[in-house]
């Protein structure tokens, strides 16, 4: 562009004149004329563009593993002076200012999606902002096995107070994109090709004539900065911030005839100069402010600013311009923290509740009052046990958390968890307004990790969750979820889902991290031993499990009398259980970790219509046999007494007469869960031998009969044992 004049007026002809560096034109009123002069625009230096990927360190971007592609931080840098050139007396002076730059971006790809931005105009014709930054959202809808690069392209053109300029310039970032056949994706992103316009400087054009020159510079009024924030932001996220600076210089001129001549020529001239702008983005503490975070690229016009804690936090932005002026602006927004509001895991496997029998299903881990915890009573609190099999992938289902505004396109939530093999990943996040500030949910989840090939045993499985554009390396933790969590050794052919809850923690208590069957065997019969096993406190719904006998919690063998339950989910349900009860119970907790069981029904050999077998301990007075119904009176009569023998599970003295019993047969010994009795090896005969010598008083063949046949234990087997 050239802007041609002859200028007159009372001063004298200096080279060089640079008015930009002293704010005003020399003047001089001593009435000389005779100085050819010439004003006119020229484009130098030309301008210069550098576009960066930033990355999440401002230092580029490669990430690896990822699940999906995650945003990739962009940012343009522009520059463009140019000059006013003022011919004098054969001189030429640069007077120079500073043009404003506007950028935009576009992508393509080399087939299929290129991506996005996710500023919604960054791609469109209008101009933007100078040093603008963006977070670009690489595309996702490869195949795994499919790679696709992307070329994108950021452009600058300057915008010279409403006179276009036809410069332009530009650069170009090449993103690559690979997707492996485990389906997790690559991204790198690296610096292609610029174009910078070059220039050689037009020369000083002399004009013939009569002239003068009358040239200032105007400076009204100082610059001013105004910049903006987001709403809100999210504890980990990066959200673009901006700035709108103003300052407009004017350059005066007047073109005509010196004083004197004929015809009288007076053209005034004024020429607006938009002056370019520096940027410095800083934190700035003030009274009541709790939230932090930092910038990534604080000297554009518009940073990306990442949120670390929650709370308000006050940001400011000082400009300055080419001739020294200044100015600066303040702006506070809030950091808003996420909440966990619930968690579900994928698991083929549903832990039932020990008393009413609810099926433990998703979501296992629930804040119901919107504290970010999930261990209150009475307000939908949700803290379930899950239980996964060795060799299954733990995964998860969905997952929810609280937040008062939306997520930014392309925010991820990433789970670490605590001595375990996981790291979760969730993305795709959608956002549902409520009344106690909103939900983001996804059900977009992937586990990183082997699948366990050992028991383990999570009390509590814990996951801390960060929120943060997917790949990012600067997420930050805002919640925690915690489970009671199983892995069993059972195969995935077995079929034991639904098992109660303390079933599942017998069966791991004590097995955390062990893969050897006879180990856990021994670990598990452990707890039946002691004969104070209690049921799991408290349950899912963070309640107490009451004690099934004032001051005990032990589950007890024949603790209800005649109503005590004779299954296995009964007895877990009241706290009390029969032998079949106990021997079904403990055959559950041996199936959960794949240890082969059998059970037996132990009677009287030919299963007597009313025979039946006592247990120690008794005292009678004379010599056997003797009559079964002094045995069975209450109390007992005859001289008969009933002492404290073979203590039961939670029981010292149960109920010591019995039609039958049972017991659980285990790589070849006899485990008595009711009694805690065992393991008697040498199955079979010698196990059976062992086990009715330490326990069985006597029997009788007919307990209705009137006349004395109540025997004595023998030394060899009396019992006959029925799978």
């Amino acid at each position: 562009m050239n802007t041609r004049a002859i200028l007159s007026g009372a001063m004298h002809c200096l080279a060089p004149l640079v008015l930009l560096a002293s704010g005003l034109a020399a003047q001089n009123g001593d009435g000389e004329y005779g100085c050819p002069i010439k004003l006119e625009d020229d484009p130098f230096p030309p301008m210069r563009i550098e576009a960066t990927v930033v990355g999440f360190t401002d230092s580029g971007y490669a990430r690896a593993d990822l699940p999906v592609p995650g945003p990739i931080p962009m940012g343009i840098h522009g520059t463009d002076i140019d000059s006013v050139l003022v011919k004098c007396a054969g001189g030429c002076s640069p007077v120079f200012y500073g043009v404003p730059v506007n950028g935009r971006w576009t992508v393509t790809s080399n087939g299929g999606n290129p991506g996005t931005f996710i500023r919604p105009d960054a791609t469109t014709a209008a101009p933007l902002d100078n040093y603008m930054r963006v977070l670009y959202l690489p595309p996702s809808d490869l195949a795994p096995g499919q790679s696709r690069i992307c070329e994108v392209k950021a452009f600058l053109t300057d915008n010279e107070c409403g006179v276009t300029d036809p410069e332009q310039a530009w650069s170009i970032i090449r993103v690559t994109i690979d997707r492996f056949v485990n389906g997790r994706y690559q991204v790198v992103a690296s610096m292609g090709a610029s174009f910078n316009p070059q220039f050689d400087p037009k020369p000083c054009e002399g004009e013939s004539g009569d002239c003068d020159l009358l040239m200032s510079l105007q400076i009204p009024p100082p610059p001013s900065v105004v910049p903006q924030a987001p709403p809100g932001i999210l504890v980990g996220e990066l959200r673009s911030l901006n700035c709108v600076p103003s300052d407009t210089d004017r350059l005066l001129g007047e073109c005509g005839t010196p004083p004197g001549t004929s015809p009288v020529i007076h053209n005034p001239f004024a020429k607006d100069l938009c002056d370019s702008f520096k940027y410095s983005w800083r934190v700035v503490p003030m009274p009541g402010d709790t939230g932090s975070g930092y910038f990534i690229g604080p000297f554009s016009r518009s940073p990306l600013f990442g949120a670390l804690t929650p709370g308000q936090v006050t940001v400011e932005v000082y400009v300055s311009t080419l001739d020294g002026e200044v100015a600066t602006g303040q702006v506070s927004f809030m950091i808003y923290e996420p909440k966990c509001k619930q968690l579900s895991f994928n698991s083929s496997d549903t832990v039932v509740q020990d008393a009413g029998g609810t099926p433990y299903a998703a979501p296992h881990w629930k804040d119901g009052n919107d504290n970010g915890l999930a261990t209150d009573v009475n307000v939908g609190d949700r803290n379930f046990p899950v239980a996964f099999r060795k060799g299954q992938q733990l995964k998860l289902r969905d997952i929810e958390i609280t937040v008062p505004i939306p997520p930014m396109p392309g925010d991820g939530l990433l789970g670490t968890t605590t001595g375990a093999n996981e790291t979760y990943s969730a993305w795709s996040l959608s956002y549902t307004p409520g009344t106690s500030g909103g939900a983001a949910s996804t059900n977009q989840l992937s586990t990183s990790g082997n699948a366990y090939t050992v028991c383990r045993y999570f009390a509590p499985y814990r996951i801390d969750w960060a929120l943060g554009p997917v790949g990012s390396t600067t997420t930050v933790v805002f919640g925690r979820t915690e489970n009671k969590l199983y892995v069993t050794l059972a195969g995935p052919g077995d079929q034991h889902a639904g098992r109660r809850h303390t079933t599942y923690e017998v069966a791991c208590k004590n097995n955390d991290g062990l893969s050897d069957v006879a180990t856990c065997r021994t670990n598990i019969w452990s707890q039946f031993s002691g004969r104070n096993l209690p049921r799991v406190s408290p349950d899912g719904f963070n309640n107490t499990v009451p004690e099934p006998t004032p001051g005990s919690s032990a589950i007890t063998y024949w603790g209800a009398g005649a109503g005590t339950p004779q299954t296995a989910d009964g007895m877990l349900n009241a706290g009390h259980g029969t032998c079949v009860a106990w021997s079904v119970f403990l055959m559950r907790c041996f199936d959960l970790q794949g240890i082969p069981s059998k059970r037996y029904e132990v009677r009287l050999p030919g299963n007597p219509l009313n025979g039946m077998f006592f247990v120690n301990s008794w005292t009678a007075p004379g010599a056997a046999p003797f009559l079964a119904s002094h045995f069975l009176a209450t109390p007992p009569t005859g001289g008969v007494v009933d002492v404290v023998g073979i203590g039961g599970q939670g029981n010292n003295d149960p109920v010591a007469h019995f039609v039958n019993h049972f017991i659980i047969e285990s790589a070849g010994s006899i485990y008595d869960p009711s009694y805690g009795a065992g393991p008697f090896p040498g199955w079979p005969g010698g196990a059976q031998k062992t086990w009715e010598n330490a326990g069985l008083y006597g029997l009788s063949a007919n307990v209705l009969s009137t006349t004395p046949n109540l025997t004595l234990n023998k030394a060899g087997v009396d019992l006959q044992y029925t799978p």
